[in-house]
């Protein structure tokens, strides 16, 4: 997949910039309460795929950036409850 971004980085990096810029001021703008969630899945999914691209998950580079990610997620979650919710 990184072989495919690299040859038309022209197009791709442009066009996700802008889809999560718009995504970003749709939330804020509309949907406040789906910002973290929508911002969180974003996290979760670049995440992965750095983690994927080096083929050794069990690295401890790659567990402190899984845990680092877990950690922002549960902040995430432990706010929108607090906030929302309660």
């Amino acid at each position: 997949m990184s072989e495919n971004i690299l040859k038309r980085r022209g197009f791709y990096i442009p066009a996700a910039i802008i889809a999560i810029i718009l995504g970003i001021y749709y939330l804020t703008r509309y949907v406040d309460f789906l910002t973290l969630p929508f911002l969180c899945i974003i996290l979760i999914i670049v995440t992965i795929l750095e983690v994927m691209e080096t083929k050794q998950i069990k690295s401890k580079e790659n567990i402190l950036k899984i845990g680092a990610a877990g950690l922002l997620v549960g902040l995430a979650l432990w706010y929108q409850v607090t906030v929302f919710i309660i």
